[in-house]
């Protein structure tokens, strides 16, 4: 499976099978979230980021498979983005979090959502 391996400060992050948040002063490395996407959870996957440093990529796996990965968006600093994005089928999934480097001011909530 996917190892989370970060370093933070003021750091403060929580998840379930539907949702996940984290916020932080600084960030670098990654977090991984094990979620779940079915007809009760939700298939899509509904995000509010605003970053005020840095870069990340978030995606998602089902398995370690190349083919079972896939890119959900890229932020950079001083963006905030909220859209929802529509995974490829049900399922536990993880959903990868990771920084280019370190960042700063951070906030990201993911929810599933129908």
């Amino acid at each position: 499976p996917f190892v989370s391996n970060w370093s933070a400060r003021m750091f403060i992050h929580s998840s379930n099978s539907h949702s996940a948040s984290m916020q932080f002063d600084e960030f670098k490395g990654l977090i991984v979230f094990d979620m779940k996407a079915n007809g009760s959870n939700g298939t899509s996957l509904k995000y509010d980021l605003s970053l005020g440093e840095g870069s990340f990529t978030i995606s998602y796996a089902y398995s370690e498979a190349e083919e079972d990965r896939g890119e959900i968006l890229k932020i950079s600093g001083g963006e905030k983005k909220e859209d929802t994005f529509a995974l490829p089928k049900e399922g536990t999934f993880y959903l990868l979090v990771e920084s280019d480097g370190t960042a700063k001011t951070g906030n990201f909530h993911f929810d599933l959502t129908k």
